[in-house]
């Protein structure tokens, strides 16, 4: 693996972590009962996964990150795949240890915030629930920072092509739902498209991150090296996605990425009169488009539907309801009620099970108001770091400060709709975000110009990436 600062090229580490992972299987194997063709595929497929994540360590991880749009049960298949790649990381010397050392905020607050969570948990009254929700969130903060240790200048366009391609395919699976392949499968309902995912409440807003990313790729070419065209493509394709998930929350958190974005970039906008009218013939070729597609071949039902999400929901009333005896829940006790314990709560006092459709509410609720600090803090941290590498015109080689500005914006703008503390991308971001905000102060400082042809050479770093 090229570019690993901790990785020490022993063969040793290799093979004891393939001992390791051959023991898991033995432990594994046991609870295999039968013979046949079955069996020998699972023990055949396990020995390939073994291999791979001994030899092939990246592919893995890239895997992992293919899978995060599959997550209609927990623990999802990313989660599994997780706990195989951070044991042979460790091991192996993937990972850059010497990042934790840094013990900066934004490296204690989530392990503050997990152990306030752990102690809260003797006060929960649904402790098996309060356990599993909380187990949930340990592992989504220990999932970033395996991203913070384990990205580099080398990696990270993969990871990020990994992250366009699994929202694409995402995007896709809802398409194919749509039009009738699988709809028991790929729809919640005859309207609403969630494709692998739970909800799509959380279908929706996955695909945003992706068109953040091609939008700007359009520009810097970095992720796809290609023509436009397929840039193009792929943002249309995650645009319908987004649109048929019916979420409104996704569909704010989509303008307010674009807006944020924009606003960031609006000096670097220095069109000449060629580049104008590209921007012009692109837009009304895109705008025939989706008003083709709209026009033809989404049915009026469909039309109608989409026209009325706009409007207040009948449910609505009883969120807001919901949030407002939250927040006189979190008043009364400043300390939390534990992880998990938000619906419990309502359950007794409403006789009604509700969601709060709200993370500062619910975190508050739950975790009291130094969790809640503690993590506003975390993002607040992240923010300004990201705003200062901004305003500073640095670069992160393959990604810029303003895109991440920008999809944390939405996030936390669509956090006041829905609960995201579990989305596996909010803590993705999170985790790239603190990667690239420590590479560039440690493992790369002179990186920092937005020109290209000012930037300076860094050994170890291939200028391909630039």
């Amino acid at each position: 693996m090229k570019g690993c600062i901790d990785e020490t090229k022993i063969f040793d580490k290799k093979i004891i972590a393939m001992f390791i992972v051959a023991a898991l299987i033995a432990g594994l194997s046991t609870i295999l009962r039968g013979d046949g063709f079955l069996y020998i595929s699972i023990i055949i497929g396990i020995c390939v996964f073994s291999a791979l994540l001994v030899f092939r360590y990246h592919w893995v991880a890239i895997l992992n990150i293919l899978l995060l749009s599959m997550v209609r049960f927990e623990p999802a298949p990313s989660d599994v795949i997780f706990i195989f790649l951070l044991l042979a990381g460790v091991i192996a010397g993937h990972l850059r240890f010497h990042r934790m050392s840094h013990t900066t905020p934004m490296i204690l607050f989530p392990i503050l915030y997990t152990l306030i969570g752990t102690l809260q948990l003797f006060i929960a009254h649904e402790k098996m629930a309060g356990i599993r929700y909380h187990l949930i969130t340990t592992y989504l903060i220990a999932y970033s920072y395996y991203l913070l240790l384990y990205i580099s200048w080398d990696n990270i366009k993969d990871i990020l092509r990994a992250y366009v391609v699994s929202s694409t395919i995402s995007a896709l699976l809802g398409l194919m739902g749509y039009i009738g392949l699988l709809p028991s499968l790929l729809m919640y309902d005859r309207y609403r498209v969630m494709a692998l995912f739970k909800d799509p409440n959380v279908f929706g807003p996955f695909l945003v991150p992706a068109v953040i990313l091609l939008i700007e790729d359009i520009w810097r070419k970095k992720i796809f090296c290609r023509t436009a065209w397929i840039r193009i493509v792929l943002i249309v394709i995650n645009l319908f996605g987004i649109i048929l998930s019916f979420s409104r929350g996704a569909w704010l958190n989509m303008g307010v990425c674009l807006l944020v974005y924009l606003a960031l970039n609006i000096k670097k906008i220095h069109l000449r009169g060629s580049d104008l009218k590209k921007i012009v013939y692109y837009g009304f070729l895109i705008m025939i488009v989706i008003y083709t597609i709209w026009s033809t071949i989404i049915p009026y039902e469909y039309r109608e539907y989409l026209l009325s999400r706009i409007n207040f929901q009948t449910y609505d009333r009883d969120r807001f309801e919901t949030q407002i005896k939250g927040i006189a829940m979190a008043s009364i006790n400043i300390f939390g009620y534990g992880p998990g314990q938000f619906e419990y709560y309502v359950l007794r006092y409403t006789g009604s099970v509700f969601s709060a459709h709200n993370l500062y509410i619910k975190l508050a609720m739950e975790n009291g108001i130094i969790g809640l600090l503690l993590f506003l803090g975390l993002l607040a941290i992240i923010m300004y770091e990201l705003a200062r590498h901004h305003l500073q015109k640095r670069t992160y080689i393959v990604i810029t400060p303003a895109s991440l500005i920008a999809i944390f914006t939405g996030i936390l703008i669509n956090s006041i709709v829905i609960d995201t503390i579990h989305w596996r991308h909010l803590w993705f971001f999170i985790g790239l975000s603190m990667a690239n905000i420590m590479m560039s102060q440690i493992d790369a400082p002179d990186i920092v110009s937005d020109d290209l042809r000012s930037v300076k050479q860094v050994p170890g770093i291939s200028p391909t990436y630039r």
